[in-house]
């Protein structure tokens, strides 16, 4: 009898049970009585019968009076009463007059008909107040004898009353039988409906009361209905509603989708009422023992369930009390699945008519920086993100950080680079270059910033401009899922087509921008060699005609003056034949006249012409070995000379040293070797570039047009060899020109050769 109690059961249970213990032996004693027609007072002692009778209405009547709780004296009453309307005629009619007279004034059998009364009230008292826990059990006890009687009384009220108007036997008890099976089922429905609205009004009420919520209400107000309608007929603490608010394309790709709270009516654990739905089935977490749910079915599955709590008396649910709530749960199941599927569908117009916004704002954008400023608003907004990172990257540059939404000044550095995805450091082509979607990461455990759930997506081409968005949602309950994932598809198509738009136009403008610059640089470059030609001209004549009349004086002051014109002259002649040098390979106009060249004896007329420059006595040559090569001289000297001026420029103390020599039998080389500060790794490629001017030394002016260095590597290239150097940082610089060797001189014809155009003339 325990395991029908509630866990918290009082004192009035516990005598309730003796109680129910007692009337059980009473009416079995009863029972025994009338079948084996024993006489009453031999079968128990009158005195006992009579303290019997005495003391249980006594305990009764004193456990009512005592009771403070209104409801367990309700309770009790019924029973009180059902024991005493049992009791009291045995008392009166037979165990009274047996101890006063010796004689009974009814037979025993019949005054024990009374004892009937002791399980109606505890029948009622159950189904009214729900004791033992029992409820269900003596209800579904009672419709089932409520169901036979209705059937039975049909049976004998057709079948006598065709008996009375003389009709045969055969036919009243098939007509009786008919009779009971149409009218028994709407009889016995009216019966119950009585029965519930009687002894248990939630369930009626739940089977005949309205639904709460008006046609065409939201989600919200449909389960706040619901929820409410359930606590005023179900005595529980509190009942929430969690919806599955997963779309098809959730569905079917069988990922858990977080439940959506649409109402709690009562004092539950809200920050406890998390869990995910996968498929039909929600899971709490964090519930050691998870409170009862009530699925509520429409007609495309389960659209949602109720999560219920305890009575308020902190008893369990019974069946009983969970029949109204999914009667209620079923009332309301195609109203509420209307709602949600209402909300998708409003949802996602939504979600098109932004869309549709920033497809407008995107095809406004003129450049590239404003295509992925309004690409990273649409995806934060349009996705539901919580922070928002662009980053882009030019054809083989390092990324940097373009654009950035939601609040990622309150992170951390530390923070910020940790949503980073890790594989962008590591520059995968072949993840960047698989799709437009790169990863979608559901949930990521990071110890800084706590559960996340990241997608990042790409615009542009691998092989050209490139940017990459990540979204970053915080915390389990919102992870990215396939439905966001079509989302983000979605915004990609229109924002990767406008950031390639934009990417090529301003290619194209930059493109029409560097025509615009070559065309100025190289009328620039043809005007101003050719007219500094003639000024040049004029100072030199006049600089030769002070020579002559006043060279003889032997005045230091005008011999000197007179060099130092000669000097800037021989140097703006130099700079002259550099940019004439450069426009003619840039147009593809420069011609070779090659001979037959002793490079040895190049380098010793070359050296004694510098004597006569300042500095010029630290420039030697060391060309004791004949080295034949087929070669402009004119050109080669450009070359030489250019070396050497780069050596005395950046090398201010020790000499300059000259040498030819020959590597193999094929190729001959012409040496420049200074003893400065050497030139760091990183710059020893790029000196070899059109206008690239290596970092002085320290204290010096960065002197020059930047084209000597790159006209002595075209020129090598156009005679077929390569300019090469070799330098230590506080040691010095040897560069190199390596031609190809002649064995004699009969072995190429000399005369001049046009050269085309040079095949990559940005490297000149």
């Amino acid at each position: 009898m325990f395991l029908l109690f509630p866990r918290r059961a009082g004192r009035a249970n516990y005598f309730l049970i003796v109680l129910a213990v007692i009337t059980v032996a009473l009416v079995a004693a009863t029972a025994i009585v009338v079948v084996t027609n024993t006489p009453f007072p031999s079968l128990l002692d009158t005195s006992q019968w009579t303290w019997l009778g005495i003391n249980l209405l006594g305990g009764l009547l004193l456990l009512t009076l005592r009771t403070r709780s209104p409801e367990t004296r309700r309770a009790v009453q019924p029973i009180a009463i059902g024991a005493a309307i049992g009791i009291a005629p045995l008392l009166l009619l037979n165990a009274l007059p047996f101890l006063l007279t010796g004689q009974m004034i009814v037979p025993a059998g019949f005054s024990a008909i009374s004892l009937v009364g002791i399980p109606l009230g505890f029948t009622y008292a159950i189904l009214r107040h729900r004791l033992f826990g029992l409820d269900a059990l003596v209800r579904r006890v009672l419709l089932r004898l409520l169901d036979v009687v209705t059937f039975g009384a049909i049976f004998e009220i057709v079948w006598l009353g065709l008996g009375l108007l003389n009709v045969a036997d055969n036919l009243s008890g098939i007509a009786a039988i008919v009779a009971s099976a149409l009218a028994g089922p709407r009889v016995s429905e009216v019966l119950r409906d009585r029965i519930d609205r009687w002894l248990y009004p939630p369930l009626f009420e739940a089977r005949t009361r309205a639904p709460a919520a008006a046609a065409g209400a939201d989600a919200r107000t449909i389960a706040a209905s619901l929820t409410r309608r359930i606590r005023e007929i179900v005595p529980i603490r509190w009942i929430a509603l969690v919806a599955r608010s997963a779309t098809p394309r959730d569905i079917a790709a069988g990922e858990p989708v977080p439940g959506r709270l649409l109402a709690l009516d009562g004092d539950g654990p809200v920050e406890r009422l998390r869990g995910e739905w996968v498929a039909d089935r929600f899971s709490l977490t964090g519930w050691p023992e998870p409170p009862l749910g009530v699925p509520i079915t429409g007609g495309q599955g389960t659209v949602g369930i109720l999560l219920v709590g305890p009575r308020l008396n902190d008893a369990p649910l019974s069946s009983l009390d969970l029949e109204p709530i999914t009667i209620l749960a079923a009332r309301a199941a195609a109203s509420l699945e209307a709602a949600l599927l209402r909300e998708q569908a409003e949802e996602e117009q939504q979600f098109r008519e932004r869309l549709s916004a920033v497809a407008r704002e995107l095809a406004a954008a003129g450049s590239v920086d404003q295509v992925l400023q309004v690409a990273a608003s649409a995806a934060h907004n349009l996705l539901g993100a919580d922070i928002t990172f662009v980053w882009t990257r030019p054809a083989g540059g390092p990324w940097k950080l373009a654009a950035e939404r939601g609040a990622p000044a309150l992170l951390t550095d530390e923070a910020r680079a940790r949503c980073r995805p890790a594989w962008l450091d590591r520059e995968d082509a072949g993840i960047l270059a698989s799709r437009l979607l790169i990863s979608r990461e559901r949930l990521v455990a990071d110890e800084t910033l706590g559960p996340l759930s990241r997608m990042t997506f790409r615009l542009g081409d691998i092989t050209s401009a490139l940017a990459v968005i990540t979204v970053v949602r915080f915390g389990a309950d919102r992870p990215f899922g396939a439905e966001d994932e079509r989302r983000a598809g979605e915004i990609i198509e229109h924002a990767g087509g406008a950031f390639e738009r934009a990417h090529a136009f301003a290619q194209a403008a930059e493109a029409e921008t560097l025509r615009q610059i070559n065309e100025m640089r190289e009328e620039f470059l043809a005007i101003v060699s050719h007219d500094l030609q003639n000024p040049l001209t004029v100072i030199r004549g006049f600089a030769e005609l002070l020579e002559m009349h006043l060279g003889s004086t032997g005045d230091r002051f005008v011999t000197s003056a007179i060099a130092s014109i000669f000097q800037a002259v021989a140097s703006c002649q130099r700079l002259i034949d550099d940019l004439l040098t450069s426009a003619r390979l840039e147009q593809g106009h420069l011609s070779l006249h090659r001979e037959p060249v002793d490079l040895a004896a190049l380098l010793r007329r070359l050296v004694e012409g510098y004597r006569v420059l300042p500095e010029g006595n630290r420039v030697h040559a060391d060309a004791a070995e004949t080295v034949m090569v087929y070669a402009d001289t004119a050109r080669l000297e450009q070359m030489i000379g250019n070396l050497v001026t780069n050596a005395l420029r950046y090398a201010p103390t020790g000499p300059v040293i000259l040498r030819a020599r020959r590597l193999s039998d094929r190729e001959a080389c012409i040496e420049v070797q200074d003893y400065g500060g050497g030139i760091p790794p990183a710059e020893q490629e790029k000196i070899w570039n059109r206008f690239y001017r290596a970092k002085s030394g320290e204290g010096r002016s960065r002197r020059g047009a930047g084209v000597g260095l790159s006209i002595v590597k075209t020129l090598a290239e156009l005679h077929g060899g390569r300019a090469e150097v070799e330098s230590t940082i506080g040691r010095g610089s040897v560069f190199r020109i390596i031609l190809p060797a002649l064995e004699t001189p009969a072995e190429h014809p000399t005369g001049p050769a046009e050269l085309s155009r040079p095949a990559h003339p940005t490297a000149v």
